[in-house]
């Protein structure tokens, strides 16, 4: 998951190593500079990867077998609607 700041950045393209800011895992990321999280913890703690920035609720992005879903309750990519309350 990627905050709202992050999605804008511009990057270079290269590749770099770091580790996550929780769990200590290795992350390998096409661009500078590397994630500060990886996905599982960014996931499990509401975590931007790339800044460690906590998200809000209108940052977070749910997955839907494949696809996200937009603030709304519309799939952007298969165009099914999605009953959230369900």
């Amino acid at each position: 998951m990627i905050c709202d700041k992050c999605k804008e950045m511009i990057v270079m393209h290269a590749f770099s190593e770091s580790n996550c800011i929780i769990c200590g895992e290795e992350i390998t990321t096409a661009h500078i500079p590397s994630y500060r999280a990886c996905k599982e913890c960014s996931e499990e703690l509401s975590l931007c990867q790339q800044c460690g920035k906590e998200l809000t609720s209108d940052e977070i992005d749910i997955d839907c077998q494949g696809c996200n879903l937009n603030k709304e309750t519309t799939c952007v990519d298969c165009c099914r609607d999605w009953d959230l309350e369900e």
